[in-house]
């Protein structure tokens, strides 16, 4: 019988671990970039293990940092040009619905502009 993700993951001990697993899971390999976790042309994954996301700080600090791989891949950092396409379109409208909430965490100045 194959083991539930809930518990493959409650079994972790570090967030490489809780990425292993949930690829494993799904059966992706894993597709690394630099410090990003994982990627598919769809989907930018972040895993967290040791994170409390009831506090609006973590929940920023991921937020902001999701969006900066985000940004990486945009500018295409080492990515077909098809997967460069798909990873603009999503980096755009991630941008558009998180940027006014990192700003208005604090996070970031919303007068200087990070991402051009």
């Amino acid at each position: 019988m194959k083991k539930s993700l809930y518990a493959s993951l409650a079994s972790c001990q570090k967030e490489e671990e809780v990425k292993a697993e949930f690829c494993k899971f799904f059966k992706m390999k894993i597709k690394a970039l630099g410090n990003i976790d994982h990627y598919t042309e769809p989907v930018l994954f972040e895993f967290k293990y040791d994170r409390n996301f009831k506090s609006v700080a973590n929940v920023a600090t991921v937020l902001a940092q999701v969006m900066y791989y985000a940004r990486k891949l945009k500018f295409g950092a080492g990515l077909a040009a098809d997967e460069l396409a798909a990873l603009k379109s999503a980096h755009d409208a991630l941008r558009a619905k998180l940027l006014p909430q990192v700003y208005s965490l604090g996070f970031l100045n919303p007068d200087v502009e990070y991402f051009e």
